[in-house]
């Protein structure tokens, strides 16, 4: 657990922008909990949609970015 915390926190501190930050974020509850895709979405209330931004998949579940439900 240590080990992942100070890969993070290297990775956070080296970020350029926010997907250089939000990639390192969603790799780790994936690792910690073993989720085959993590995902960090937007929601538009007033439309009533919801977007996928960024997403991770290690294994036969694909999320798209850009993906957009109701």
């Amino acid at each position: 657990m240590d080990e992942l915390l100070e890969r993070l926190s290297q990775k956070v501190v080296a970020a350029q922008n926010l997907e250089g930050l939000v990639r390192p974020l969603l790799e780790m509850p994936g690792i910690l909990t073993g989720l085959e895709s993590t995902y960090l979405t937007s929601v538009d209330f007033r439309g009533e949609v919801q977007t996928v931004l960024y997403s991770r998949n290690d294994c036969d579940v694909q999320i798209m970015e850009g993906l957009q439900v109701q």
